[in-house]
């Protein structure tokens, strides 16, 4: 399953986590380039959230997370 669906059908979310999914569905060609501050500051959410969003679709961290949506976009 791509990433982009996993992010579109991910169930039992918190309001945090579901705001970083809407952001990163709305801004899919940005989220490869930033950093994971960044990312926690665009969409009002912190580090560690961003890390356990990441760790809950089953990815190590952001940087994987992030890795795999750069192969998808392109």
């Amino acid at each position: 399953m791509l990433l982009t669906d996993q992010l579109k059908t991910a169930a039992n979310l918190t309001a945090t986590e579901e705001r970083l999914r809407d952001y990163i569905l709305k801004h899919l060609d940005a989220v490869p380039t930033i950093t994971i501050q960044q990312l926690a500051a665009v969409s009002y959410t912190s580090h560690s959230a961003v890390v356990r969003f990441t760790k809950k679709l089953g990815f190590t961290g952001f940087r994987e997370f992030r890795n795999q949506l750069s192969k998808e976009v392109q």
